[in-house]
């Protein structure tokens, strides 16, 4: 999927350019290929293109035949942006070992219940017993890079059903829905990832500019020290 921005009527404005269905090895070559045809076919300039942004992949990123290098070739002014909001996800890779286990134990607790219909019915009705607000957990996907604050949040908001209900059918779960540890890390990491949420949604839209999203990682950077954790 290929999106453009341009301005129109003193406007900034964002569309879908394209969506095509690419070949089964995704490298540089055949991704460009796919933008080349686009533009020929609708007679659109190269160097009418001034910014190019992405993720850091290296079908992206390749000196000699990655898209960016490649891109240049046919737009000398292009200038290239590595995406904001896949810079957060690369970075919440590195976290520490005690968030990272929480976070796996997490993901484990959750299919176990929501991956397995006959587990996700009979969870279900013990939220409807149990007079909760919500009735179901949520998946989490690592391609939605949004996922993991609803996710987490849902978690910790049914952990007295979950708790429940692991017991009853699985206690290999249960000493992490007890410990007074797993549920601050469990808080806190629901609690992180809901603010980073708020900042890659005000990251996106029309009217952003660059000095925009600038200023709001700044001051973000400048609240993480508020919240971090010994």
């Amino acid at each position: 999927m290929c999106y453009v921005r341009y301005e129109f009527n003193n406007d900034f404005h964002e569309d879908m350019l394209f969506s095509k269905t690419l070949p089964a090895r995704s490298t540089g070559e055949p991704i460009f290929k796919a933008l080349n045809e686009y533009m020929q076919e609708h007679e659109i300039d190269w160097e009418k293109c001034v910014g190019f942004c992405s993720d850091g992949v290296r079908a992206f990123t390749g000196r000699q035949n990655g898209v960016v290098a490649t891109v240049k070739d046919v737009a000398p002014d292009v200038t290239w942006t590595h995406c904001f909001i896949h810079r957060e996800a690369l970075a919440t890779k590195g976290k520490p070992s005690k968030f990272k286990t929480v976070l796996e134990d997490s993901v484990k607790i959750i299919n176990f219940i929501k991956a397995r219909p006959p587990n996700s019915r009979l969870f279900s009705l013990l939220c409807d017993d149990m007079g909760s607000e919500h009735k179901q957990l949520l998946l989490h996907s690592e391609v939605r890079w949004l996922s993991r604050d609803k996710m987490l949040t849902r978690l910790f908001e049914l952990r007295q059903s979950v708790l429940l209900f692991v017991k009853e059918i699985n206690e290999d779960y249960t000493s992490f829905l007890v410990g007074d540890m797993w549920l601050s890390i469990l808080a806190y990491l629901s609690d992180v990832f809901s603010k980073l949420n708020e900042l890659n949604l005000s990251l996106q839209g029309n009217s952003l500019t660059l000095l925009n999203a600038h200023d709001k990682i700044k001051g973000f950077e400048r609240k993480l020290g508020l919240w971090s954790v010994v």
